[in-house]
């Protein structure tokens, strides 16, 4: 495999080095012996959070370490470090890069599309099965607006890349990252400064960031909401939409979704089989009333 073999799940070797994984309940390391080859005497190690953490299927074919880090930093989101353990950061483009004309004309356009996702899933509830199936929805929403779908310049470099990009790595928090946000907006003037490496290794702070779920309760909303608001991202938005019966936690999300979070919007759609519909778009109160196209369909009261 040009270089690279395959041990077993908890080890590998690349270019004649061997490299170990250990997996703990948070993280996982990915450690690079020294020529040696010896267990514990490491020359460089990555840290990948739970959601981005590797399996022996998941290694493309790789004939050079270099060609490993470039994977582990550009694909699955993680940290160098030191043997030691220390973080060999690479800095990020910050959000406050951001500010500007473009981003205010953006904001309208996203929130639109976020409240014409909730019209849609009172209507449809059942257009798709799956939460993804949601995330490609709100996706082609966004890129229909031409300001939204430009390709643009990354820095120096001679490639060019969009605006809207699917699980883009929450920014830091105490060194940790902590995960993948479902869609994020880069600006182009962050793109204008950025180098290809931050491009690639995920180091920009989007200044709009969208989490999703879907038939999911309180533990799942308050995970969501803790993401965004730590990651101090400056327009957060949740999108909670769910075709549970009212009895599986619906008053605990609900109380979520009244209270006010900094930094963060939150939509919300609870339609389940019978009973009445709960809706709250982006800027509104939580209301409720029948599905739209039902027959008892009437006007949403508010809560």
């Amino acid at each position: 495999m040009n270089g690279m073999v395959i041990s077993s799940l908890s080890s590998f070797e690349v270019a004649g080095r061997r490299v170990f994984v250990i997996t703990g309940p948070k993280t996982q390391t990915i450690n690079v012996c020294y020529p040696a080859n010896r267990r514990g005497e490491y020359e460089v190690r990555y840290r990948l959070p739970a959601v981005a953490r590797i399996a022996a299927e998941d290694l493309p074919e790789l004939a050079s370490l270099a060609a490993l880090e470039d994977w582990l930093l550009s694909a699955r989101s993680a940290q160098a470090e030191s043997p030691s353990g220390a973080p060999i950061p690479l800095p990020s483009v910050p959000a406050t890069t951001a500010v500007g004309p473009w981003l205010t004309g953006a904001i309208p356009l996203v929130e639109r599309a976020i409240d014409g996702l909730v019209d849609d899933f009172v209507t449809h509830p059942y257009r798709h099965r799956v939460e993804h199936s949601l995330h490609l929805q709100l996706f082609r929403a966004l890129v229909a607006h031409a300001e939204l779908d430009a390709l643009i310049q990354i820095g120096t470099s001679s490639f060019r890349t969009g605006l809207i990009h699917k699980e883009w790595p929450m920014p830091a928090v105490d060194g940790d990252r902590r995960g993948l946000f479902d869609l994020a907006l880069l600006t182009p003037g962050q793109l204008a400064v950025a180098s290809l490496d931050q491009f690639r290794q995920g180091r920009i702070v989007p200044p709009v960031a969208i989490e999703l779920g879907l038939d999911y309760g309180h533990a799942h909303l308050a995970q969501d909401l803790a993401g965004l608001v730590e990651s101090e991202v400056p327009y957060g938005y949740v999108v909670h939409f769910t075709r549970l019966a009212a009895a599986t936690g619906k008053a605990e999300v609900e109380s979520l979704v009244d209270a006010t979070h900094p930094n963060v919007k939150i939509a919300y759609a609870h339609v389940p089989a019978s009973g009445a519909v709960a809706i709250k778009h982006l800027d509104g109160d939580r209301m409720i009333g029948a599905p739209f196209g039902r027959a008892e369909d009437g006007p949403y009261a508010l809560m």
